[in-house]
This record gives C-alpha cells, structure tokens and sequence, in this order.
C-alpha cells in the first residue's frame, strides 16, 4: 500500500491547507475529494512541486471538467480514478494498492505517448498543408 495525501479540493485554497496540514514533497501522490473550481494554474503548480499523481475521487469528475483531462496532460501531470488505483481515503489519509497504482500509471502513460504521437502529426500535416499552400500560391504568380 501506498500513502496518499489527501486535498479537499483541486484549488488554491485546497492546496494551501494540504501543504499546511501534511506538507508536500516531490513523488507524492495527491487524492483530491472535489475538481470544481479547479484552474489551469493549481494543475501547473502541482506539476512544479513534483507531485507524481493526482487521483480524483468517483463520480467526481463533472460535465464541466472536460477540460481538466487534457489540462493535466498538457502538463504531463498523470490524473487517475479512485476505482482504478484501489485508493480508500478516511479523513485526510489515503492509500492505494501499489500494483494497481503502477498499472494505472503505465496505462496513462501510454496514453501521454499516444497523444504526443497524435500532437505531432497533426503538427507535421499542418506543415505540409501550409507549405502545399504556399506553394500553390508561387506557381500562380509564376515564380
């Protein structure tokens, strides 16, 4: 089992009161109980202070929170379901079973390596669509 830090909510406030309470270090993983009122720049400093996952809690994850998925996979921040790391929270403790934990983490990461393949075709496609347009546009000046 692996201990878990527990954040009431994915803001500011929620943030200050974990690293009051517990302090964060970098690997920890966060349990987050509630995503609403999350914003990009909570993503970004958990990201900073090396945090190795965030889990959310089920049924916790709005129609709202569309953006929050690729948010954390903008910032390479693994974003995992309480049902898929095993995790059990009482209070402002957590854990979660380890192997599921790993199997969690391997699976958003070949999902991280499937969205940077994506990423770079669309960018490749995009370049090549710009360059048969530029081009176009030199042949009928007839150059």
């Amino acid at each position: 089992m692996i201990p878990l830090k527990v954040m009431e909510s994915l803001t500011r406030d929620g943030l200050r009161n974990l690293n009051e309470d517990a302090g964060i270090v970098p690997g920890d993983i966060v349990f987050v109980s509630r995503t609403d009122g999350w914003g990009r720049s909570i993503i970004r400093d958990l990201a900073d202070m090396k945090v190795r996952a965030v889990i959310v809690g089920e049924g916790n994850l709005r129609e709202g929170d569309a953006q929050l998925i690729p948010t954390f996979a903008e910032a390479k921040l693994p974003l995992l379901s309480a049902a898929e790391t095993g995790s059990q929270v009482r209070g402002k403790q957590g854990l979660c079973a380890k192997d599921l934990l790993d199997a969690a983490l391997g699976r958003w990461q070949q999902g991280q390596d499937q969205r940077e393949r994506e990423k770079k075709t669309e960018m490749i496609e995009h370049i090549f669509k710009e360059y048969k347009s530029e081009r176009g546009k030199e042949v009928k000046k007839g150059g």
